[in-house]
């Protein structure tokens, strides 16, 4: 292996991929490495959930971004069938992007055959399975995760994410509620607080959270290049004639479509 390019892959490693100027600086560093190195089938996996991050986010369009992670992913595994993480972010784009379900389920479930002990695949089937009312099997997910890495796992959004799933939004309050005194700084859980609050009707209460959302958008919208802000109303609009259209049966919580 080229040395640059292993330099360069343990640079992005060190960057928070949910972040966006750290996302932006471990792209950088993965497309160098991978310019030294062509076959690196892990730098392909890690560049692939660089893009997953930013659709989810919303800081570029979804429809830019995932074919993008695709394309990468589909490289990590032409060069190594065996990586998991790749066959764990093609999970990724088949649920969140391609609403595919039962691809997804398979890729999820091959990421975690070829690493049983991966924390990163048994967090995002504890997410899948949450959101498709599997709460016993999310449950047994997020505690193999917490046991597999009990310092990086995060047991407080684990749960709250099964509370909303199950529509329970007097837990969710009192589980985010923890979430927020522990992490004071991060924007989604104070998110999660504004749902549980709006979902049970507390809509005044649901306010800080609301705020806190549109600080956190605001501040990256000073990051992003001007022609993306100015299309950004315009995405916007279109989304609420879709919801419009869409009807309001089942509703969920307007502070939800990030989920």
């Amino acid at each position: 292996m080229d040395p640059e390019a292993y330099e360069a892959y343990l640079g992005a490693t060190y960057q928070d991929f949910t972040q966006y100027q750290e996302n932006k600086k471990a792209q950088g560093y993965l497309q160098k490495a991978i310019q030294k190195d062509p076959n690196f089938a892990l730098a392909y996996n890690l560049l692939a959930w660089t893009y997953i991050f930013p659709g989810e986010l919303r800081w570029r369009s979804p429809q830019e971004v995932y074919p993008l992670a695709k394309q990468a992913a589909d490289k990590a595994l032409e060069l190594d069938k065996k990586n998991c993480g790749a066959h764990e972010a093609l999970g990724r784009i088949n649920w969140r992007y391609d609403w595919n379900w039962e691809t997804a389920e398979k890729e999820f479930l091959h990421a975690l055959e070829l690493c049983p002990n991966s924390r990163g695949a048994h967090s995002d089937y504890s997410f899948y399975t949450a959101s498709n009312g599997r709460i016993a099997e999310a449950q047994a997910e997020a505690a193999k995760e917490r046991e597999l890495d009990p310092i990086r796992s995060e047991p407080l959004q684990s749960e709250a994410i099964i509370n909303y799933h199950l529509r329970n939004y007097k837990a969710l309050i009192e589980v985010s509620r923890k979430f927020t005194a522990s992490y004071p700084n991060l924007w989604f859980a104070h998110y999660w607080l504004g749902v549980g609050f709006e979902g049970s009707g507390q809509t005044l209460e649901a306010i800080p959270g609301i705020k806190r959302l549109s600080s956190y958008r605001k501040a990256i919208q000073t990051l992003l290049p001007p022609w993306r802000t100015r299309m950004q109303p315009q995405a916007e609009g279109r989304r609420r004639r879709r919801s419009s259209i869409n009807g309001c049966a089942n509703r969920k919580p307007v502070l939800s479509h990030l989920i």
